[in-house]
């Protein structure tokens, strides 16, 4: 293959290729800053980082996550209390908040 053309597919694909990754590290750092400030006023710490790590873990190759995912930021953009408004479309980020609790 010619090095022009290769370059550019390579081009082509961390340009698209890459998209739905980058809005699932934001949607995963969003959701867990969310839940971070929800238990900050009860009292309790999460490590956000190990948060945002464990939810990009999950999410690989796994579409019905990746969805939840932007369910759950799609809630938590349009609610000003995410803790009492979007509990429901962000129920399945709970094990992977309590497993990050400090």
């Amino acid at each position: 293959m010619n090095p022009i053309k290769t370059l550019l597919a390579a081009l082509v694909f961390a340009v698209f290729g890459f998209g739905c990754g980058a809005d699932l590290v934001l949607d995963c750092q969003n959701i867990c800053d969310e839940y971070s400030d929800c238990l900050d006023d009860q009292g309790q710490n999460i490590d956000v980082t190990q948060c945002a790590d464990r939810c990009r873990d999950q999410a690989d190759d796994n579409q019905a996550f990746q969805d939840a995912a932007d369910t759950c930021d799609d809630c938590l953009s349009n609610n000003e209390d995410m803790c009492s408004n979007c509990s429901q479309q962000c129920n399945v980020f709970l094990s992977i908040v309590a497993q990050s609790t400090e």
